[in-house]
C-alpha cells in the first residue's frame, strides 16, 4: 500500500509541475492487459468506466493488477456523484477523471468528495486503499490526500465558457480536454475543426497562469508536439483496443506483403 501511494504521489507531483507524462485509456476489463501495460513505459493508465464495460468487480481486479506492477491507475468515472468517486478510491485507484466539468462548483464538489481532511470523502479503514485495516487511520488519510490525483474534463461549451473560473478553483491536479465531446457540443463533426481548435485555445489561455495542469486526448503521439507548445503537458494517447488493432493490422499487412 505505502509503495503504491508513493508511486501515485510521484505522478501527481509530475502532473501538477507540468512535466510531460503519457498514458492511455484502457477499455478492456482484463487484469492481464494491465499487467502487460505495466512494462511498456507508460506513466499511467485510465480505466474507462464511462464508455467501457467496467463494473465494480472488473475495476477491482484491474486496480489490483495495476498495483501489482506499480502502474498508476486512474479511473474515468461515469458521473460526478460522490458515491462513484468514493467507490473507486476505496478500491485503491490512484485517482479519478470526472467527465463534464462545467463550472467552478463542479470542480469544487469533486475535490471535496475526494478528500478526507475537512472535506466530504467517507472514511473506512477496511478497504484495499487503507491496507485492509493495517494502516494507522490518520496517517493513511493524510497520505491519501497528499497522493490522490483529481482530474476533471472540460468537454462542453459550458465548460469552455466557464474555463477561467474553473482554472481559479483549488484542488484539481489537472483538466483533461475532450476533443470528441467538444466537437459534438459545438456541433462540429470533425475533432480538429476550427471550432474545436478555437475552444482548446480558449481553455489553454484560461489556464495559462493556473496551478492546474492541462491534458488532452490524442489518437496519435505525432499530434503531441503542437499541444506541448500550447502548454498542455499530460496526454492520454489512444486506447488499448486501438493500439492492439493497429499493431495486428500492421503485422498482417507485413505478412501479406512478404507471402504474396
Amino acid at each position: 500500500m505505502s509503495d503504491y501511494l508513493d508511486v501515485t504521489k510521484s505522478l501527481r507531483h509530475k502532473i501538477e509541475a507540468g512535466d510531460p507524462v503519457i498514458g492511455t485509456f484502457v477499455k478492456t476489463p482484463s487484469p492481464h492487459i494491465i499487467e502487460i501495460l505495466g512494462g511498456t513505459g507508460l506513466d499511467f493508465i485510465v480505466l474507462d468506466a464511462e464508455h467501457a464495460p467496467f463494473d465494480v468487480s472488473s475495476l477491482d481486479q484491474c486496480i489490483l493488477a495495476a498495483r501489482s506492477v506499480n502502474l498508476p491507475a486512474l479511473v474515468r468515472i461515469p458521473n460526478k456523484t460522490p458515491d462513484s468517486i468514493l467507490r473507486v478510491l476505496d478500491l485503491g485507484a490512484s485517482g479519478i477523471i470526472v467527465p463534464h466539468i462545467q463550472s467552478a462548483d463542479d470542480a469544487n464538489n469533486i475535490v471535496s468528495a475526494s478528500r478526507y481532511d475537512g472535506a466530504g470523502r467517507g472514511f473506512s479503514a477496511s478497504q484495499r486503499a487503507a491496507g485492509y485495516g493495517t494502516q494507522n487511520a490518520w496517517s493513511y488519510t493524510a497520505r491519501s490526500d497528499e497522493s490522490t490525483i483529481i482530474i476533471g474534463q472540460i468537454e462542453d461549451t459550458k465548460g469552455v465558457e466557464n474555463a477561467a473560473s474553473i482554472a481559479a478553483s483549488d484542488g484539481l491536479s489537472g483538466i483533461l480536454i475532450g476533443p470528441a465531446d467538444l466537437a459534438n457540443s459545438l456541433n462540429e463533426k470533425q475533432f480538429g475543426g476550427p471550432k474545436v481548435t478555437k475552444a482548446i485555445d480558449q481553455i489553454c489561455d484560461s489556464f495559462r497562469d493556473s496551478k492546474t495542469a492541462l491534458g488532452i486526448f490524442v489518437s496519435d503521439p505525432e499530434n503531441i508536439a503542437d499541444q506541448l507548445n500550447k502548454g498542455i503537458s499530460f496526454f492520454t494517447v489512444s486506447t488499448d483496443q486501438a493500439l492492439l488493432r493497429k499493431a495486428v493490422t500492421e503485422t498482417s499487412a507485413t505478412f501479406r506483403k512478404i507471402s504474396d
